[in-house]
């Protein structure tokens, strides 16, 4: 889930988009409106493993000084089902425009990789060392996107971001760091849903179902609760400590916020 970066140099390139799209530095998107807090969610399996928990996923959202700019940093510890810890990502993002800044993960305290992002020419270059499989050694990585884009790890806090209304539908550039993946968002609000806040009381929530069409291989993962590119549960303005994002249901499984564990 966070945010942004850049100055006048980003100019045209990066501000305004076109009808029905939304670019890294696009006046409707609103950093301003994220606020930090630290939550638990379990994951719920479906279909055959139907109400079973798979694991844990616990994450913390920040803002801090950066270099010459405050920027988001996000903390998410993923364990399985037996509640050892499996894998621990960092990201930061520029608090001016959402877009990435530094992404790491690792995994069995192995790091699986280290890069760091920045804006070049419009396109979103990245650079660092990644074990593209596990137990290979690291290899050096210095690559640009065919865009400026988002981190679609944190999408859900990207949307948040935007002014979400019935019959909002946009699109947003999305790079999927781990693997290189660039893809074209359509998100579209599908309705609402009420949460537990943890303290009595009820938060709304808008259900934004999200297609991943993927720019290289041209396939489609259809949004929706049951397909796979899913459904984020989004509170644009939640109460102080309650997250943004308190549900994601795909075809496979459900990410549910546990209330008690805000």
């Amino acid at each position: 889930m966070r945010l942004f970066v850049f100055v006048a140099v980003m100019s045209a390139s990066l501000m305004l988009a076109g009808d029905g799209r939304i670019e890294v530095g696009d006046e409707q998107v609103r950093p301003a409106a994220l606020q930090p807090y630290q939550a638990t969610w379990k994951i719920v399996g479906k279909g055959d493993q139907a109400g079973q928990i798979q694991g844990l996923i616990s994450e913390t959202l920040s803002i801090r000084e950066g270099e010459g700019q405050d920027v988001y940093h996000r903390l998410q510890v993923t364990s399985g089902a037996d509640g050892v810890n499996t894998s621990l990502a960092e990201v930061t993002f520029s608090a001016r425009h959402l877009e990435p800044l530094t992404s790491q993960m690792k995994r069995g305290g192995e790091t699986a990789w280290d890069l760091r992002l920045s804006i070049e020419e419009g396109l979103t270059q990245v650079v660092g060392r990644a074990r593209l499989k596990p137990g290979n050694p690291p290899q050096a990585i210095d690559r640009k996107a065919k865009a400026a884009a988002f981190d679609g790890a944190v999408l859900g806090l990207v949307l948040a971001a935007l002014p979400l209304e019935e019959g909002f539908q946009t699109e947003l550039p999305a790079l999927w760091i781990a693997s290189a993946s660039e893809y074209t968002i359509t998100a579209r609000v599908a309705g609402r849903r009420s949460f537990p806040d943890g303290r009595g009381g009820q938060v709304e929530a808008w259900a934004v179902a999200v297609d991943w069409l993927d720019l290289d291989s041209g396939q489609t993962f259809n949004g929706g609760d049951d397909g796979t590119g899913g459904t984020y549960y989004v509170v644009p303005h939640p109460p102080e400590g309650f997250p943004h994002v308190p549900a994601y249901v795909n075809s496979s499984a459900s990410i549910e916020l546990v209330p008690g564990l805000l």
